[in-house]
């Protein structure tokens, strides 16, 4: 993935090695910190000033934890701006939420029509076709969308045919189900609660939804615990 808005090398001092972020625009740095002091192989960002001709103004030095790889570090940083930068670029943030405990199916089908460009999705049932139909759509217009399901006789049985999608199922890591309900848009908007993506969820059941906008923090754990779930068979779509 190409991204002209920021650049990065490997320095050293002392023997110790760290990584310098560069900018094309200042006005990210501070965004830009918050999210690289989340990654478990960073110990502290710093923000410094460069006076040099091809990088003047702000910049960011990362250091690495200790025993961490100055260049596997390196890695997970220009992976993180990478997907940061293609999804989080408009404006200033300013997160605000609601909670639905009715006609959720259509606040989230207004909350996915409005993804440009991801959509990640992990729940324990997913039968609602309207849902489905939905996500098929975006991905046709470019939207990269994957989805994660429960593995069990209910999906198997009931559960939507998800052809066309890049999806995956597991059972709970510790033994037990795997019960997660979110979904995160553009890697900004977060959407989690009780409510599966199903029908019984939407006529049936007593069922909550709660809608976090433009808080990409908010979202970057869902994010990054979307990941973990995704690789843990040691592949990647």
């Amino acid at each position: 993935m190409a991204n002209n808005r920021f650049s990065t090398e490997i320095r050293e001092v002392y023997e110790k090695p760290y990584i310098k972020v560069f900018f094309l625009n200042d006005n990210d740095v501070d965004q830009v910190k918050n999210v690289l002091e989340t990654l478990n192989c960073v110990k502290k960002v710093n923000i410094t000033i460069s006076k040099s001709e091809s990088h003047p103004g702000q910049t960011l030095t990362v250091y690495p934890k200790p025993m961490v790889d100055a260049n596997t570090c390196k890695k997970e940083v220009v992976d993180t701006l990478e997907y940061y930068f293609s999804n989080v670029t408009k404006g200033k943030m300013v997160g605000h939420s609601d909670a639905h405990f009715a006609d959720i199916e259509k606040k989230i089908l207004d909350a996915l029509d409005k993804a440009e460009a991801s959509i990640d999705v992990c729940v324990a049932w997913f039968t609602n076709e309207k849902l489905r139909d939905k996500l098929l759509e975006k991905k046709k217009k470019g939207v990269k969308v994957r989805v994660i399901t429960y593995k069990d006789g209910v999906n198997h049985s009931k559960g939507v045919d998800l052809t066309g999608l890049s999806f995956k199922e597991y059972r709970g890591e510790r033994g037990g189900l795997m019960h997660d309900k979110f979904c995160i848009i553009d890697n900004v908007h977060t959407i989690n609660g009780s409510y599966n993506w199903t029908s019984n969820a939407e006529h049936k059941n007593d069922e909550d939804a709660s809608f976090r906008r433009e808080d990409y923090i908010f979202a970057s754990n869902f994010t990054k615990r979307f990941n973990q779930m995704w690789e843990r068979d040691g592949k990647e779509d």
